[in-house]
């Protein structure tokens, strides 16, 4: 998480955690995070990030909670349309257990991967 709130005011706990003198240092996550619908097992990491053309996102510290939590981890960036509501694209790179290239996904194909990751959880769900 930033030192610094750019844009306006974030929430409380945000707020006190930047505003300290001992400079606390904290990381938001930044979507929540998807889990199974039986179990509430976690099923994915996000670090988003809004689409701007830039190409670079630190992402060690959802790298590093991926690898502990042995779970899949994703750097999203998105891009929203001109009314600022919708989704227009994500540019998506799976960053853990390994690396791929860069995907463009439209938001009803990003849909369908957040299903397939609920589908693929189901097949070995204590709940299910």
């Amino acid at each position: 998480m930033a030192r610094d709130n750019y844009f306006n005011k974030g929430d409380a706990f945000s707020e006190f955690h930047r505003s300290r003198k001992e400079k606390i240092a904290s990381i938001d996550i930044d979507m929540p995070t998807p889990v199974c619908k039986n179990c509430y097992e976690p099923l994915a990491l996000f670090e988003t990030v809004f689409d701007k053309g830039q190409t670079y996102k630190n992402t060690t510290f959802i790298q590093k909670l991926a690898r502990k939590s042995q779970l899949p981890a994703f750097l999203i960036y998105y891009k929203v349309k001109t009314d600022n509501q919708t989704i227009d694209y994500f540019r998506i790179t799976q960053l853990q257990p390994d690396q791929t290239d860069e995907h463009l996904l439209t938001p009803e194909v990003f849909t369908k991967f957040l299903v397939l990751l609920q589908e693929e959880h189901r097949k070995n769900c204590e709940k299910e």
